[in-house]
């Protein structure tokens, strides 16, 4: 193995840690398509949110989209829930657990 992928594999080994460490992990994602551009894309769940128990968090049903249009949780059956956490990484859209918010953030990316 090359010395560059070695290290290519480090960074990604620390990066994945870093993420875990603060909290930007998930178990679920929902899928949402634009009622004016009609584009589909995924939105993740931070660790926290649409979990069962006494401090439930929401997502919203309908999101602003990146065009301004309006966006809807579509394809409910087909929502995504893992077994084990995944990383959030920079390229993914998702739902933020704010801790003085009644339901979670959506950052579009």
């Amino acid at each position: 193995m090359s010395n560059r992928l070695k290290k290519l594999q480090r960074h990604q080994r620390k990066f994945i840690s870093k993420q875990k460490e603060n909290n930007m992990v998930t178990r679920k994602a929902f899928t949402y398509e634009c009622e004016d551009c009609g584009k589909r894309f995924r939105m993740w769940l931070q660790k926290g949110l649409e979990e069962p128990g006494e401090n439930h968090k929401p997502v919203p049903f309908v999101i602003q989209c990146k065009c301004g249009g309006m966006a809807t949780h579509v394809d409910w059956s087909n929502d995504i829930e893992l077994n084990h956490d995944l990383p959030i990484l920079d390229h993914m859209n998702y739902f933020a657990f704010k801790v003085n918010q009644d339901c979670g953030m959506a950052v579009l990316r």
